[in-house]
């Protein structure tokens, strides 16, 4: 039996529901132990609600509508089963925590942008999910207090500020030219745009932002040591998927040609991949070194979309092999972030090399049985000849490898500790077999993944340079211990830029105090008046805006 559509909305509006518990005192001591149930129905409608199936609310806002397509599905579900694994570590790792109080509440507040997002089917209800989400989360990178916490979560801010300044006037003018809100119609719009490529590169560098495209990146590295375990579970298994998802419902990948922006896409899509992995052998913090290490798979996807901006016929196969490794990412990294939170017994070393293998894709666990997919994009007959995309992805191989090693190494095992039975150690185990078991229910997902054992010990069997390479350069390391020759602090580029005093900036925030009393003290207000004129003017000036 197929559950109704009005489930498709009420999984975004469930974790609000949390959310306001605290308002009743007798329900505020239950409130985390409620975390693990804020995404069923969201898991439920991924699962159950048959897809094409939509519901549109005709008295909100620009008639908000949602619906439930292959693309959603797969997100919904990973979504939400990793909000759902990250609530159900909470109970356990915030029981006699300081500051458990103002967890949950940004927690559920951004869990419910997350869930809007898959089923989102107009702008103004996607564009509203993706800002709950973006400044809910400031909540959670902040959590701890800490100078450093604080100062990931002014960078972090700037960012979103940012990004959200882009995308506006991108999806402002791309509902005006379509006439409509819904997403499809304004994707479908841009084939009809004379030149759409500025509306277009808002869109998606304003979402990348969030997806960590160099060079926007360094606020990930930042906001991962800095937050709690089960925030960095979701910040890289779910929330950082967002701008992805965005992507594929706006850009309008198999519909025209856009070399420009996809080979510009391409390159800093490259320079995140590799960039990304090279920085993360620097690191000394786990979370910093798995932080760089998603930045890696998020360019690696990213690289998967710039050469079908360019060649249209190659959209299908790309979009697949985006869902595929998504997926794949969203379950082995939230996995990965919650054995952070754990005592680094030896039996949470094991299953970490067990998982960081599995990431890896080494031959006969679940990672390897990805890479018939992307193969299928690395060796299309479309593949541009000046994009030397397999050289790309097989020397991300052989870097990822020594990156996963050093990760392991950075866990190494204390006899003295054990790992308890709890909350954080079921979540968890429950994500590693999810992740481990990936190929198994890949194909329920319409995930274009095929559990074929035969192909597994066939590639056993056929030597792999960029695999055997990286596994020759963790036995040289594991064999030498080499140091390091320098360290990348976490953040990279922002140590480039110059330092500024604190006396600097209170200089500047009190001649901009005094510059805003002495406009505010103009006879009519002048500064409003002055802004209104001056966007009165630009509106009128470009008769474009207002559509063909």
């Amino acid at each position: 039996m197929n559950a109704p559509a009005w489930l498709l909305p009420f999984s975004a509006l469930f974790p609000l529901l949390l959310a306001a518990l605290p308002a009743i005192p007798q329900l505020r001591r239950h409130q985390l132990h409620l975390l693990p149930l804020a995404a069923l129905p969201a898991l439920l409608a991924g699962f159950w609600v048959p897809e094409g199936a939509t519901i549109t609310l005709a008295r909100t806002l620009m008639e908000s509508s949602w619906t439930l397509d292959t693309t959603g599905r797969i997100f919904q579900i990973f979504t939400a089963f990793g909000w759902m694994m990250a609530g159900l570590y909470s109970i356990s790792y915030f029981k006699d925590h300081p500051r458990k109080g103002p967890f949950a509440i940004p927690f559920l507040i951004a869990m419910s942008g997350n869930l809007l997002l898959p089923t989102a089917a107009d702008a103004v209800t996607f564009y509203t999910g993706f800002a709950i989400m973006s400044f809910a989360s400031w909540g959670l990178v902040v959590h701890s207090g800490t100078p450093e916490a604080l100062r990931a979560g002014r960078i972090y801010l700037a960012l979103v500020v940012l990004g959200e300044l882009m995308v506006f006037p991108g999806l402002v003018k791309g509902t005006l030219w379509a006439e409509s809100s819904t997403l499809s119609a304004i994707r479908s719009q841009w084939a009809l745009d004379p030149d759409p490529r500025f509306q277009i590169s808002l869109i998606f560098f304003g979402f990348a932002l969030k997806a960590g495209l160099f060079p926007f990146h360094f606020w990930l590295p930042l906001a991962h040591p800095a937050a709690p375990s089960p925030a960095s579970a979701v910040l890289s298994g779910c929330m950082i998927k967002a701008g992805l998802l965005a992507w594929l419902r706006l850009v309008p990948l198999g519909e025209f040609s856009m070399p420009v922006l996809g080979h510009s896409i391409s390159i800093l899509a490259g320079i995140s991949m590799m960039g990304s992995l090279v920085i993360g052998l620097t690191q000394t913090h786990p979370k910093a070194l798995l932080a760089y290490s998603s930045l890696g798979k998020m360019g690696m996807m990213m690289l998967m979309l710039g050469p079908a901006m360019v060649e249209p016929a190659l959209a299908p196969a790309s979009i697949a092999a985006v869902l595929v490794l998504a997926t794949f990412h969203s379950l082995h990294k939230s996995a990965l972030f919650l054995g952070t939170g754990l005592p680094n017994s030896r039996v949470k070393l094991l299953l970490t090399a067990l998982l960081c293998a599995s990431f890896a894709g080494i031959p006969l666990l679940s990672g390897a049985y990805t890479k018939p997919t992307i193969n299928a994009l690395l060796h299309h007959s479309a593949i541009p000849h000046d994009l030397p995309l397999a050289l790309l992805f097989g020397v991300s191989t052989l870097l990822t490898l020594p990156l996963l090693f050093r990760f392991v190494i950075l866990s190494h095992p204390d006899p003295k500790k054990q790992t308890k039975l709890n909350t954080c150690t079921l979540a968890w185990g429950i994500s590693i077999t999810a992740a481990l078991l990936f190929p198994l229910f890949a194909p329920s997902l319409s995930l274009a993944v095929t559990p074929d054992l035969g192909y597994q010990v066939r590639n056993l069997l056929t030597p792999d340079p960029f695999l055997w390479g990286g596994l020759g350069l963790i036995g040289l390391w594991a064999l030498f211990k080499p140091k390091l020759p320098f360290h990348i602090p976490p953040g990279d580029l922002l140590h480039l830029l110059p330092r500024v005093s604190s006396a600097w900036i209170s200089r500047m925030e009190e001649r901009l105090e005094q510059a805003e009393t002495r406009l505010n003290g103009a006879p009519g207000g002048l500064a409003i008046l002055l802004i209104t004129l001056l966007l009165l003017g630009l509106m009128l000036s470009n008769t474009a805006f207002y559509g063909r």
